[in-house]
Parts: structure tokens; sequence; C-alpha cells
């Protein structure tokens, strides 16, 4: 049921945010567009194939992240690979990259085993106003860390398997390294050590995220809620 619920959502995010984009590269002055628009607008409606491709891409199905339709139909026809002289970067070059990230999700999802935990003790007053109250708060903070492990390791699997599969590129930084990054959902060293709330959502389930601004709920309160209720 859970993996279902999650697999709907995906899907969801996926369809409106083409059904944006097409509305915005066919129904729209190209003037009335900002920079963003314009880059994610889609010129002409996709092909079936191309549909169900983009909607059902075994790499994201399951656990995300969701990613808009040029970036995947890019990746398709490898034009994000292609360097400024014209030549082809290769696809392998994700590799390290995901076996960097593939060792971290292991990393996450064996601290879960390695470290049992419920939430049961917390919501018992007596085993609650027997504990120092510097100890409560740290056993809450462990249980909510080990329970975001879960995520981490889903998120960043997920990830690492796009990267395998040739998808993910996202240019060169300054010193000229491949950047793997366009697809990550969450960035954990960012998320733990959020010190705004602002930074939490900027790291935190990115693709859901970037989502919600795309479909125009740039704001802050508004996007939330239609993200709990899209959850139930």
């Amino acid at each position: 049921a859970v993996v279902s619920t999650q697999s709907t959502g995906i899907i969801t995010m996926k369809v409106t945010s083409l059904a944006c984009s097409v509305f915005d590269g066919l129904a729209r002055k190209p003037e009335d567009l900002s920079n963003d628009q314009s880059k994610l607008a889609v010129r002409s409606v996709p092909g079936v194939v191309e549909y169900f491709s983009y909607t059902f891409c075994f790499t994201s199905i399951l656990s995300g992240p969701t990613f808009n339709f040029n970036d995947y139909q890019a990746f398709i026809s490898g034009s994000d690979l292609i360097k400024a002289d014209g030549q082809k970067r290769s696809m392998f070059g994700g590799l390290v990259p995901c076996l960097i990230k593939f060792s971290t999700a292991v990393f996450f999802i064996s601290l879960t085993f390695l470290l049992p935990y419920n939430f049961e003790p917390f919501f018992d007053d007596e085993w609650r106003n027997s504990q120092p109250w510097w100890y409560v708060t740290s056993y809450l903070y462990l249980v909510s860390f080990l329970t975001r492990c879960n995520y981490y390791f889903a998120w960043i699997l997920a990830d690492s398997v796009s990267n395998l599969s040739g998808f993910g590129f996202n240019g060169v930084d300054e010193n000229g390294r491949e950047q793997w990054n366009k697809i990550t959902n969450v960035y954990p060293c960012r998320t733990e050590c959020s010190s705004s709330l602002k930074l939490l959502i900027d790291n935190w389930n990115v693709g859901t995220a970037s989502w919600l601004r795309r479909i125009r709920l740039d704001k802050t309160v508004t996007g939330i809620t239609t993200q709990r209720s899209r959850h139930g």
C-alpha cells in the first residue's frame, strides 16, 4: 500500500508538471513566461511512447525523485552529455557518483538495523517524567533521525540508479568536475545541519519542492498545505 501510494504521488507530480509545461509551450506567449517557465516549456504534445516512458521511468517510479519532461528527453536523446565543443561525454561518467551514493544509501539503512528504535516510550508519561529533559530530547532526536534514514536510503538509492543509467548529469563546477545531482532529492548533511526552515525545505524532498514551485504554488504555506493534502 505504501509503495502504491508513493508511486501514485510520483505519477501525479509528473503528469501535472508535464501538463503545465505543455500549457506554457502551446497556450502562452513566450514573452509572458518567466525564465524558468520558458526553460521547462514543452513546444509540442508528446507522443504516447514518450508520455508513458516519462511517466513510468523505472528509475524513479517507486520512490522518486520526480523530474521535468525536458530533462528526461535530453537524457533519452543524449544531448545533456554533449560538451561545448560538440563532443559527447561518456554516459559511464555517472558510475563513480553511483557507487558513492549507493554506499551512502547502504550506510543509512544499516543504521536503522544497528540501532533499533520506536516512538512508543516518548508517549509514555511515566517514562518521560522519570527521565532528565536532555535524555528525552536526545532520544526524540535520535528516533527522528533514524526515521529519516529510511527516506535517505530510498531517495539516494534511486538517485544512484539514475546515475548508473546515465541520467542526472548537471554540468561541471568551477573546477571542471562533473556534477551528477540534477535529480538529487535530498542532501542529508545539509538537512541535519539546517539552521532555518528555508534551508531545510531546500535540501529535503527537493523534487517535490521544485514541483510545487513549477505549478505556481510559490507561497510556502500554500505549497506545504498542498503537499500534506496530496499525502492524505
